[in-house]
This record gives structure tokens, C-alpha cells and sequence, in this order.
């Protein structure tokens, strides 16, 4: 279920929400990007580190995306090169809300437990 929902939502994002140039860009090893080229909005797939959702610079997350984690769980929030940096959530597929901002490798997170 989970994979279904993922793939609905990605297909109702790639459908909806580009502009007139959109390109696929398959890198190999298990990865593909789709969506505006060298910047802009798209969908990254990766076989090993999941789906990446939102704005790219150079094929590379940066600005605010949505990470969907092949552990089931998922980040929303602020990258620059492909790493955390800024504000962001993260949820865990346990019901755990954790917000915080990163700074360089370091993070402050508050935690929220769903019930």
C-alpha cells in the first residue's frame, strides 16, 4: 500500500506541477531523474536512497524538497547540495514528528510523539 501510495503521489506531482521544458535524465545505477533541466522542479528516483521531491539545481536537491526514505520514512524541508540544511520535519513511519533546523552536520530536533 505504501508503494502505491507513493507512486500516485509522485505521478500526480510529475503531472500537474512542471513547466513546458521537462526532461528525463537517466544516470544509472539505479537512478533517474525527471522533471526541469539543469534547475528547477522534479522527481528524483534512486534504487538505494528513494525518492526525492522538489526543487533541483544540476540534478541535485536544493531549495525545498520532500525525501521519501526506503525505510518508510520521510523529510520535508530546506537542502543545499543534496544534504539537510536549514528547517525541516521528519516522520517516522512509528508516528515520531521531529522538527528542527540543521546547521552544517550538526541538528536540533524537537520531537513530537503522534498517538
Amino acid at each position: 500500500m505504501y508503494k502505491l501510495f507513493i507512486f500516485s503521489l509522485v505521478s500526480l506531482y510529475a503531472n500537474f506541477s512542471f513547466g513546458a521544458v521537462c526532461d528525463t535524465v537517466i544516470v544509472g545505477n539505479g537512478i533517474r531523474y525527471e522533471g526541469q533541466y539543469p534547475c528547477g522542479e522534479g522527481v528524483l528516483y534512486s534504487d538505494s536512497l528513494g525518492i526525492y521531491i522538489g526543487h533541483f539545481e544540476r540534478g541535485i536537491p536544493n531549495g525545498v524538497c520532500t525525501h521519501y526514505k526506503k525505510n518508510g520514512h520521510r523529510y520535508y524541508g530546506e537542502f543545499k547540495d543534496g544534504e539537510y540544511s536549514g528547517y525541516g520535519r521528519h516522520f517516522s513511519n512509528s508516528g515520531t514528528i521531529r522538527m528542527g533546523g540543521f546547521q552544517g552536520r550538526s541538528c536540533e530536533w524537537s520531537r513530537y510523539d503522534l498517538l
